[in-house]
């Protein structure tokens, strides 16, 4: 039985301070005790399979690195430390921040550019997904359906172009802030991003389900409460008790969660 399995989110990897940045050192603890207890680092494709009508064989104790946003430590600390590991990645870009060759006017070197998206997807180590276009705070109103719409196009069309690869190739989508309802989740279906994840503690526990993926965030989390989630979410009752408390929570609070 390869579920549950439990999908972890990062954003900055960095001594920046900032409360969505995790320092390298902790990070670094993170993975190595992923691997000192035999976790093994999932692919999409690994992924797919454990959850697909029926399952397919994959990875025991496998678990979904996910970075958000496309910060540059992506390419210079997140890579060299998975490589260390053994472990491989997702990274959800928001594609209107990345920066282009030819933008030379750009001040913007926050985020990837896309050279270093296409080395780090030719090398293997990381695979890139939606994060979006534009990363914006929607509102919820049917009014704004037309804009998300267009935007997660936008974001596939990009992707698309700038890692040449087939468009049905590109079907995860992290939604911005972790926020989305009913009515967005069929918006991100027309686009083909079938995959959809939020925030929310928890670990994939059904086959079937592709919509609500609970990640858990991970940042800043010291090397010890890590652990006790980690060992929490590995096991299928933990899993699940997870889901319901936590799961019920964002229910409450914006209309569904991954119960």
């Amino acid at each position: 039985m390869a579920l549950p399995v439990a999908i972890l989110l990062y954003h900055r990897i960095d001594h920046s301070g900032d409360s969505i940045a995790t320092q390298p050192a902790v990070f670094e603890r993170h993975l190595a005790w992923l691997s000192s207890q035999g976790f093994r680092s999932l692919t999409l494709e690994d992924f797919d399979h454990a959850i697909s009508v029926p399952p397919r064989s994959v990875p025991r104790k496998g678990v979904l690195l996910t970075f958000d946003d496309g910060y540059s430590d992506l390419a210079n600390v997140v890579a060299p430390a998975l490589r260390r590991h053994g472990f491989t990645g997702v990274a959800f870009l928001i594609t209107g921040a990345c920066q282009r060759a030819d933008d030379a006017a750009s001040t913007n070197r926050s985020h990837v550019s896309w050279d270093q998206v296409r080395a780090l997807a030719s090398d293997g180590v990381i695979e890139f997904q939606s994060h979006s276009h534009s990363h914006k705070r929607w509102n919820m109103k049917p009014g704004a359906h037309a804009e998300i719409a267009g935007d997660l196009a936008d974001s596939v069309d990009i992707l698309t172009s700038e890692l040449c690869l087939p468009r049905k190739y590109f079907r995860h989508l992290a939604w911005p802030w972790g926020r989305c309802n009913e009515a967005w989740e069929v918006i991100g279906r027309n686009a083909g991003l079938t995959s959809q994840h939020i925030v929310q503690r928890g670990a994939v526990t059904r086959i079937g389900q592709t919509t609500r993926l609970p990640r858990i965030c991970c940042d800043g989390i010291p090397a010890p409460i890590f652990r006790a989630w980690m060992t929490m979410l590995s096991t299928p009752a933990g899993a699940r008790l997870c889901n319901t408390v936590f799961g019920s929570i964002r229910k409450y609070r914006h209309g569904l969660g991954y119960v």
